[in-house]
């Protein structure tokens, strides 16, 4: 079955990423606001949180310009470019099996990787933080959610479980807690 497998490329859902922007500039107006006419606590408080938005602001402004896939699936592996910090390729040897999980209402597709410190590795240092963080709460660095990119989660989750079961003999497992 995996001869019959291909490459696939998954986009960035340009729409969502505009929204994201749109949001991360309304948001930086905000704190502007705050900054011109709030107390010093108010003051404080955006000076913290408009890093947080810029980059986030830049970093939707840069998927809307750059034509980059968001997630690749080959048979040799999966390359993932979806959020800040993916761990870009890994083959499916170093994969031992995935499952869906639900975190805050949004389902994810968590992978069980054999050395994930190789890949948390190679990321720059703030990426290496958030990756850091995701290893201690999921134990893997390679977590997908479908909110970045061009294709709805029951059917990336098919998709997956296709090359899963094509190149590891693995399925994905439901972790996920009923609705």
């Amino acid at each position: 079955m995996g001869e019959t497998l291909g490459t696939v490329c998954i986009g960035f859902n340009r729409m969502k990423l505009a929204w994201i922007l749109v949001g991360s500039l309304m948001l930086l107006g905000l704190c502007a606001w705050i900054l011109s006419i709030g107390d010093a606590e108010m003051r404080v408080l955006a000076w913290c949180v408009i890093p947080l938005f810029g980059f986030t602001a830049l970093y939707s402004l840069r998927n809307l310009i750059v034509k980059k896939n968001a997630l690749i699936l080959s048979p040799e592996g999966i390359s993932d470019f979806s959020a800040y910090g993916s761990p870009g390729f890994v083959p499916w040897s170093a994969v031992r099996g995935a499952f869906r999980y639900r975190f805050n209402g949004h389902d994810s597709i968590v992978f069980d990787l054999v050395a994930p410190e190789t890949y948390i590795h190679r990321l720059s240092p703030v990426a290496r933080m958030i990756r850091w963080s995701n290893q201690k709460a999921f134990n893997t660095p390679l977590q997908i959610n479908a909110y970045a990119i061009n294709m709805d989660f029951e059917g990336l989750c098919r998709l997956l479980d296709a090359y899963l079961a094509a190149f590891k003999n693995v399925r994905i497992e439901d972790r996920r807690t009923p609705r």
